[in-house]
Formats: structure tokens, sequence, C-alpha cells
């Protein structure tokens, strides 16, 4: 319905142009006969005797015969569309005849013009300038749409890719459905725990060691839980991790740290706790980071007193080496230490040194070793008493222990105890399976008086064995 509205008012717009255009042409012109663009052929019939000539309808370009004798200005009727049209000077029938020129022009033997084959109207300046703004303003538009959506590809082409399934998201930060991985944990060369230089600074008296590596406990999620949780020395709570600031340095700062003590009667029972940095350190640098004060003595020993941490807590250092620092609750303890490292842990108990080089595992980044003749005798004695006396009575034959913490994906407790006899190691044994239960993992294998035993465990072993929260 629209579209046949569209070509009426079409329809009638181009009547009207044509009516102008026409009653223009009608008025009289000067200097002979004007041609437009609406001329018409005609033709001269005879009918009967009477001169008829054919005009064309300019408005639906019906073939018209009329008589001769009309005059110009009159207005004709078309009997097919019923329009009225003045008779223009050109087309005025005045009886003369109509010269070469005029003849050829207006009356042929070629077919009437049509309007399939007339020529299309011109159109007006209007309308020209009117169609080119028009087409303007659509290409405009359409290269703005172009560039913009370049545009907009170009700078969210990262954001897209973040959410290809096809790969890895690349926006930083955390993403909805998108699972976080951890970094990869750096790859560190093992050390078997007979060939850490600290030991070499250690005094022959000594017989209980505890020795972390922190490079190799730090390259396993179970061992950064180790490092983490505390451990609890009668009120006070440490922490491995927190070690290194007693020197002014980081975690990363260290290679390894031994503790080793003489455990006997003696309370406090004297202690060493050595430092072994991962790079040399520059002296004057590492007593600003002690914040300690210089004391003389009777030895050729540079000392260093100072609080680590804690005010009420007072220990004396020595900077043994451009790696290593060694620390003591009394300063006489590091003035009896050698001054070079002794090889081979020649310097350590044959009991101590026979579980560190023969019984020992190849990789173990945690490990504690001890002995006594009886540990009934020493302050170990204080741990012991809150056992049951059964329990006392099994535990009597041990002398000398070995423990190897080995973290990976979970935590691997290897040991290995030597005891007075054959039937104190088997007396051993029943004890530690009671207090592991039936546990297929559990296993254990004697060798005359030694007991070797493997278990899997989970980080919280360590903190109940060394009386962690």
């Amino acid at each position: 319905m629209q579209l046949a509205e569209r070509h009426a008012c079409n329809w009638e717009t181009r009547r009207h142009e044509i009516r102008l255009l026409w009653e223009r042409d009608a008025a009289p012109v000067k200097g002979g006969r004007s041609f437009t663009a609406l001329d018409r052929s005609r033709g001269v019939l005879d009918n009967g005797g009477m001169t008829t000539e054919t005009l064309t309808c300019p408005y639906c370009n019906a073939a018209i015969g009329v008589s001769t004798g009309l005059s110009a200005g009159q207005r004709i009727v078309c009997p097919r569309c019923g329009d009225t049209f003045p008779l223009r000077p050109a087309d005025a029938f005045t009886g003369q005849p109509m010269s070469p020129a005029t003849a050829e022009t207006a009356i042929t033997n070629k077919p009437a013009v049509t309007a399939s084959t007339a020529p299309p109207p011109e159109l007006s300046l209007h309308s020209r300038r009117s169609t080119g703004l028009v087409a303007a303003l659509v290409v405009g538009v359409m290269l703005l749409m172009a560039g913009g959506g370049l545009v907009f590809m170009l700078m969210t082409q990262q954001q897209r890719r973040a959410y290809d399934t096809s790969r890895p998201p690349r926006r930083p930060g955390k993403q909805r459905g998108v699972p976080e991985t951890e970094p990869p944990l750096p790859v560190v060369a093992s050390i078997s725990p007979d060939k850490l230089p600290a030991l070499g600074y250690l005094p022959s008296e000594v017989n209980f060691l505890f020795a972390v590596r922190i490079p190799e406990l730090l390259a396993s999620p179970t061992g950064v839980r180790i490092m983490r949780e505390p451990i609890k020395i009668g009120e006070r709570a440490y922490r491995l991790e927190e070690l290194p600031a007693w020197l002014g340095l980081r975690l990363e700062d260290i290679d390894h740290l031994v503790f080793a003590a003489r455990v006997d009667d003696s309370l406090p029972p004297p202690f060493y706790l050595v430092f072994r940095t991962a790079q040399p350190y520059d002296e004057e640098q590492m007593r600003q980071r002690l914040k300690g004060t210089r004391i003389g003595g009777p030895g050729k020993k540079t000392l260093y007193k100072f609080h680590p941490k804690r005010p009420d807590i007072q220990l004396y250092a020595w900077l043994a080496d451009e790696h290593t620092v060694v620390l003591a609750l009394f300063a006489d303890q590091l003035e009896r230490l050698a001054n070079r490292p002794v090889e081979d842990l020649q310097q350590l108990p044959e009991e101590v040194r026979t579980v560190l080089k023969e019984r020992r595992e190849p990789v173990a980044p945690v490990w504690i070793v001890g002995h006594s003749r009886d540990w009934s005798k020493t302050r170990a004695a204080l741990f012991l008493k809150w056992l049951k006396k059964e329990d006392q009575a099994k535990l009597a034959p041990l002398k000398t222990f070995g423990v190897w913490f080995v973290p990976d994906h979970s935590l691997a407790v290897k040991g290995v105890f030597a005891c007075k006899d054959e039937a104190g190691a088997r007396g051993l044994e029943e004890y530690f399976r009671s207090l592991r239960g039936p546990d297929p993992n559990f296993k254990t294998a004697l060798d005359g008086p030694w007991l070797t035993l493997q278990f899997p465990a989970s980080p919280d072993f360590v903190s109940r064995l060394l009386k962690r929260n």
C-alpha cells in the first residue's frame, strides 16, 4: 500500500513539472520556432479531404489527431488521460507549407518517440546536489563504521585472546573460571648431609645436630610448609624462616644452617648455631646488620655481642669466613673453636660420624642426628619422664639415631637407630609399630643392633616431633 501511494505521489509531481514546462514553451517565441525536451514528432494525415495532424500528449505520450487551423495557445484535451495542454507555437497550424528543415524535423518516416525510448528528463541543480549529499553521507557513515570496528578489534585483541580456550589467558591477574597456576619451583642441586661446610666449624663435644638446607627445602610445597610452621620451645615459639632475620638477612640469603648442642646434664646445654650464606658477605655490612658491639678477648677471633630480635636474649657472633657466621651463648665457646674448618668431620664423635657417612640418606634437606651412651642421664630425661614406664623401658637401649626428612609431594620419614643389642632393636621396632598402628606403608628392617624404618607422613609429623603447636 505504501509503495502504491509513493508511485502516485511521484506521478503527480512529474505531471506538475511537465505542465509547467509545457505552458512555458507555449508562449510565442520571437525569431522562429523553439525546441524543447518535450517536443514530439508530428505527422500530417488526410482524412476524407480533411487535413488532420497528429500530436503527442505531453503527459501520457498518446498520439492525438487534431484538425488544422488551430492557433497557438488553444487547449487540447487528451482523449486518453483527460489532461489538457496548450498548443505551442511550434505546433500551430498556419496553412503554410513547412520549410524543409521543419518538415525534416516534424514529419519523418521514423516511428514516434515513446516513453520507453524518450531521453531521461534533465534534473535540476538542486536535485543533483541533494543526491550527491546523500551519497556522501552514506559513504561517510560506512567508512566511519569500518574504521571504528578496526580500532575496536585492535584494542581488544589481547582480551579476546584471553578467553580463547586453546591457550592460557594472557591478561594478568585472576580471571573467573580460569584456575590459577603456581609458579614453577626452582631446580636446586642436592648436597649430601655429611658435605655441608658448616659442619667443619663444630667442636668435638657436640652430640646432637639439627641441619636444614634452605634451597632444597624451599624446592617443594611440603618443605615450604615446614619452614613456616612454628617451633615451640618452652613458652616461646620460633619459625625456621625467622632465623636468618637474626643476622639481618633474608631466607633466600642462607644456603644452610646447623644447630649443634652438647646434650648432657648441663643447663642450659652449650649450643652453636652456624649460618652458611649463599653468597659472600662483607664483614662491615654484616656487623651493621647485627647491630652488634665488638668485644676484645684473649684469642685472635673478632667477636660481636648483639641481641637477635629480642632484647632479653644476648648472643655472640663470630664471622668465621666470608660465608660463615657462628653464634653461641657465651664468648668462650667461640674462642675454643678451630680457626679453620675441620675436614671430613674428623672432630665429631665416632657414632655421629658413622651415621652421617654410612647410614645417611643421599638427599635429605632436613635431618637430626644424636648420640649418647645413656639418654636417661642427660637433659633428654625431662622429655622421657612424660612417657609410661614400659615405653621408657623400650627406649632405654637406644644410643644413636638419625632421622631424615625428605619432602616432595608428601613427607617421607626415614630413620636409623642403633641399640645396645639386637633384642633392644627388636623391642624398639615393636614400640614404633604400636605408635604408628596398622599401616602397610610403615616399613622396618633389622640388622643386628640397627633398626631402619621408613614411612610417609604429613608435615604435622615434624611439628609433633619438635613439640610444635
